[in-house]
């Protein structure tokens, strides 16, 4: 994150969405594979030490297949995914996804605002007594 702000003039808006920890959540727990994402919190705290926050916040968005393969294939075609290379699919683990989860695959957005702070803003370090 220091090479954003480093690209920032003072006072300069940063604004980025990214994946929270709750991303293909289903995916992980059925499968064991997953990209691996910060919480909003860290995020937050990564970039308050020269910026300041303006909004933060995630959403959750359940999305309902009629079928496992039917989350699968959409997986492919938005070709974002988690799925290593080599990956099968079988019988069982779409059965037990079916059970398990009925179906649904959570995305987990996050977005961020922030005011990168001039220096005039920034809290000067005390002088050290002598």
């Amino acid at each position: 994150m220091p090479q954003l702000s480093a690209l920032l003039q003072p006072n300069g808006i940063l604004a980025f969405s990214t994946f929270g920890t709750e991303n293909y959540q289903e995916l992980r727990a059925s499968c064991g594979i997953g990209l691996e994402y910060l919480e909003l919190k860290d995020y937050v705290e990564i970039l308050q030490s020269d910026f300041k926050i303006l909004e933060s916040f995630g959403v959750r968005i359940p999305l309902r297949f009629s079928s496992t393969l039917a989350l699968f294939k959409h997986l492919r075609d938005t070709g974002v995914n988690s799925l290593q290379r080599g990956f099968k699919l079988n019988k069982k683990l779409l059965t037990d996804y079916a059970v398990r989860f009925h179906n649904v695959l959570t995305y987990h957005p996050i977005y961020l605002l922030a005011r990168k702070i001039s220096l005039e803003s920034k809290p000067k370090d005390s002088p050290s007594s002598s």
